[in-house]
């Protein structure tokens, strides 16, 4: 062989001769053939040479890397956006990665992550509609996945929304046959959960809730030939009888025989009843055949948290032991149950973790006995991690499942306690709604996010998942995320009054705001004056305006033109210090006015 197995040349020992020796063809020929296979084994600096395994680095670096381009090509560190709780990146790295992000690849930490590589990809994302308030993905006895998710023209309830089924058989790299499998034009079936059942069935169980916001009895949709056709079958009354409110959120869970269901064909979902604000169970042992609702609520608030919503949660591998979130009204900490009957909560308590008000979603890894709760982080209703106050993210939280039963669910509570971690951020405006997958040991989540921040007109579905997603699949990315990375406040609000730093003179019809909170007076203290637009700020930043003084009126002129012009659907004028208006930075730099309140006395 021309090189040992680490690469090393040496000369075949019939090499050598000395001074005076016949030099015979067995001596001269086979080094020089050996020589000629081993100069045949080099890299070519040119690039000519293709490798024919591997690359051992031996741990040092390879320097110089011009940025990748296509999907087999490797990213440059400066394209890699790679965080954790311990190393948050800096504005300026974050403003970095986000310049350079368009050709290259998204990853999680690992060791902070279920989802291996951690790729992001977009499934459905042309804005014509609003898409993935719910979905699941269902896997085919082919490995391939069909994505079920509703589809609708506004974020909020729609009479004739539908549920839509897409298929795709490379983790949604390309996807086929997108169709409707159920609508109703007299309602919607906005907050559903769905799931793998037994004997081959896919079920979904759906609300059906009215564009009046009343609500009929929820409706069971499912497929036994693997998604081709769909059947349904309405639900029984709800436990707190007809009209009543029912919410799926979270998963499909197995009903095991070990309390009370059935090992094949036993499943239950949690509703959450915003009306009353308890959470209900319904329950089926004969694969959705038929359902019975639990005869009470499985749980129930305790002051000063009002009402229960979005419940999720996990069982401890197969173990009788649960354990339950439920984004709460009334205070900003998630809680938190554990028992070891699903049907009975038990006592509330705390998670360890702020939520803000911002939509759950639990697993538990059964190949590190972990269990992890997300947080999908809406840009209205930011977390802080460390020292960030992050928008537009998906957070999330592990521990040790049996650790965390034992300590109530409370990530705060563990031996070691655990705060939230960044996964990653997404794309503005973030609608939460993450839904968990497990195909082949490796998870998968599909969720909602680049929801239209002004009306709620559409929204995108995205993929977190087990794949390296080179170029962001051929989406501007950068443009997309730049609008959301640890986006805060211009400052806190200060005391209002007397002539501080917060006072603002108008300047031909601008200012250039510098907090949150903002005096405003007149041009060379001039009777009167017009605000037509504002510099300064962020995409998502809040600014509160009030006038000076009552004898100065400052009138806000609606849809002026040009860079930083205030939306605020007519001419709203500032004649008294009690006056207010509270304007949002919108993605295309304009202002919108959240609110405008006329206080004078």
């Amino acid at each position: 062989m021309p090189s040992d197995s680490n690469g090393n040349y040496s000369l075949p020992g019939s090499y050598f001769v000395s001074n005076g020796d016949t030099v015979l063809p067995v001596q001269h020929n086979p080094p020089f053939e050996d020589v000629g296979q081993a100069l045949t084994n080099r890299i070519m600096k040119d690039g000519r040479t293709v490798l024919t395994g591997a690359l051992k680095m031996g741990g040092f670096k390879v320097t110089g890397l011009a940025d990748g381009e296509n999907p087999s090509d490797a990213a440059a560190i400066n394209q890699v956006v790679r965080v954790d709780a311990e190393q948050s990146l800096s504005e300026s790295e974050m403003a970095t990665a986000r310049d350079n992000i368009g050709a290259s690849a998204l990853q999680f930490d690992n060791e902070r992550s279920p989802f291996g590589a951690g790729g992001i990809r977009t499934l459905i994302g042309d804005h014509s509609s609003h898409v993935g308030f719910n979905s699941k993905i269902l896997v085919k006895s082919d490995g391939s996945w069909t994505i079920v998710y509703r589809s609708a023209s506004n974020h909020t309830v729609v009479n004739g929304a539908e549920i839509r089924a897409v298929d795709t058989a490379d983790q949604g790299e390309t996807l086929t046959n997108d169709r409707v499998i159920f609508t109703n034009a007299s309602y919607d079936t906005r907050n559903f959960v769905a799931g793998q059942m037994a004997n081959g069935r896919w079920g979904i169980l759906a609300s059906r809730r009215q564009a009046d916001l009343t609500y009929l009895d929820g409706i069971f949709i499912y497929s036994d030939d693997e998604g081709d056709t769909w059947s349904s079958a309405a639900l029984p009354t709800h436990t707190e009888g007809a009209g009543s409110d029912v919410n799926f959120h979270g998963q499909i869970f197995d009903f095991p025989a070990s309390i009370g269901g059935d090992d094949v064909e036993g499943f239950f979902a949690f509703p959450f009843g915003s009306g009353l604000g308890n959470v209900y169970a319904i329950k089926t042992t004969n694969n959705g055949d038929t359902w019975a609702w639990e005869a009470s609520a499985v749980a129930t608030p305790t002051a000063p948290v009002t009402a229960l919503l979005e419940p999720c949660g996990f069982r401890v591998g197969s173990q009788d032991k649960w354990v339950f979130y439920c984004r709460v009204s009334g205070q900003e900490e998630a809680v938190a149950f554990t028992t070891a009957d699903p049907f009975d909560w038990g006592t509330q308590g705390g998670s360890g973790l702020d939520l803000e008000r911002n939509p759950p979603q639990a697993l538990y890894d059964d190949a590190t006995a972990k269990g992890w709760l997300f947080g999908s982080i809406r840009w209205d209703r930011p977390i802080t991690v460390g020292e960030y106050e992050l928008h537009n993210h998906i957070v999330a939280a592990s521990a040790d499942s049996d650790a965390l039963f034992a300590a109530g669910g409370d990530f705060s509570g563990l031996d070691n306690p655990v705060g939230w971690s960044i996964l990653t951020a997404v794309p503005t405006w973030a609608a939460g709604y993450m839904f968990c997958t497990e195909i082949d040991d490796k998870w998968f989540a599909t969720f909602v996010a680049e929801e239209d921040q002004l009306d709620h007109s559409y929204s995108s579905l995205f993929l977190i998942g087990d794949f390296i997603s080179a170029g962001y699949e051929a989406s501007d990315f950068a443009g997309r995320i730049s609008e959301t990375v640890s986006k805060r406040l211009l400052g806190n609000f200060p005391n209002p009054g007397g002539s501080g730093t917060d006072d603002i003179a108008i300047s031909s019809g601008s200012i250039t705001i510098t907090q949150s909170y903002h005096i405003i007076d007149t041009q060379g203290d001039a009777s009167s004056d017009t605000l037509t637009n504002i510099d300064g700020g962020d995409i998502g930043t809040t600014v509160l305006l009030q006038t000076a003084t009552g004898s100065r009126d400052i009138t806000i002129v609606n849809g002026a033109g040009g860079a930083g012009q205030i939306n605020c659907g007519s001419n709203r004028v500032l004649s008294d210090p009690r006056d207010k208006i509270w304007l949002v930075k919108n993605t295309v730099g304009e202002w919108d006015m959240i609110s405008f309140a006329d206080n004078r006395v």
